[in-house]
């Protein structure tokens, strides 16, 4: 059986692997994100740039009133693989990577 590797981070481990009938994501740093998808499962495909997450920034405004507001910290979402698995949506964090491997790995699975 051919597979390909891509790892994103090296400690702790974050990798896909490409595998003939679908992908295995370990992630050694989240439990919950080490499982295999089958290919023919899988709808949907899209990465997601890095952006502010602009709720949890008004949240943290609201927490705390600053004077003039010099005090705001915008939070940001990371980069996201996100897809549906049959009847799941399935959100694959890809915080701290490189975003041209995120969207490769993301093009991997739809051309699949």
């Amino acid at each position: 059986m051919i597979s390909e590797k891509i790892i994103l981070i090296t400690k702790p481990l974050f990798q896909f692997e490409f595998l003939e009938k679908g992908f295995q994501v370990t992630d050694d740093s989240k439990d919950n994100t080490n499982r295999f998808y089958e290919y023919k499962m899988v709808k949907d495909v899209k990465y997601k740039s890095k952006s502010i997450n602009w709720f949890s920034t008004l949240l943290n405004c609201l927490g705390f009133i600053h004077v003039a507001l010099g005090d705001v910290n915008l939070h940001y979402d990371g980069y996201q693989i996100r897809f549906e698995y049959g009847k799941e949506k399935v959100v694959v964090l890809t915080e701290n990577c490189e975003f041209k491997t995120v969207m490769q790995i993301s093009e991997k699975i739809k051309n699949h």
